[in-house]
């Protein structure tokens, strides 16, 4: 099993990307996700208020071995971080990391980004959603594509340690901000 900060960021992120309001309901602005929604998507299928259609494309393919996987990494991994940490804790980071001006806009990049991967526009004529917030925020792609893989994280450490200690660090004089390795 992962490590604690790196499971509970799995969560955050699965949670921000593939539950419905996930966002929403991390910044506490929806409701909790059911258990059913959360195991819908880390097993990444549609739930009971999807489609009957697409229900049934997923109930066919449920024999298939690996879903017994998926299942029982679902109870080790995804239930045992959950069981770590109240909803609340969950919701007050996040709430802490957007209202802090270090963090702020790490969380506007990262929610954009989930909002933008989850949009249906071309790429042809837009490009990546890394390459619009890139120039939507000035930033290189790789900057951005850092920001979206360290918030989840930033958010889990802050839950680990100290729901109202930043997961930043100063490293100099010049305001250079860096992380802690996680």
């Amino acid at each position: 099993m992962i490590g604690e900060v790196e499971g509970l960021a799995r969560v955050i992120d699965i949670i921000a990307r593939r539950c419905w309001k996930g966002l929403a309901a991390l910044r506490g602005e929806a409701p909790e996700p059911t258990r059913e929604q959360l195991r819908a998507a880390f097993l990444h299928r549609p739930s009971r208020s999807v489609a009957p259609a697409l229900r049934l494309r997923t109930a066919r393919a449920s024999a298939d071995p690996k879903d017994i996987r998926d299942e029982d990494s679902y109870q080790a991994e995804f239930e045992s971080y959950l069981s770590l940490v109240s909803w609340e804790e969950i919701v007050e980071a996040v709430r802490a990391f957007r209202k802090n001006p270090m963090t702020a806009r790490d969380w506007e990049i990262y929610s954009r980004s989930v909002n933008l991967k989850a949009s249906v526009q071309s790429r042809l004529h837009y490009g990546s959603a890394y390459d619009r917030l890139a120039e939507l925020y000035d930033l290189n792609k790789s900057t951005v594509y850092e920001i979206v893989r360290r918030t989840p994280r930033c958010i889990a450490y802050m839950i680990s340690t100290n729901p109202g200690q930043s997961c930043y660090r100063r490293r100099d004089v010049e305001g250079q901000i860096t992380l802690p390795e996680f």
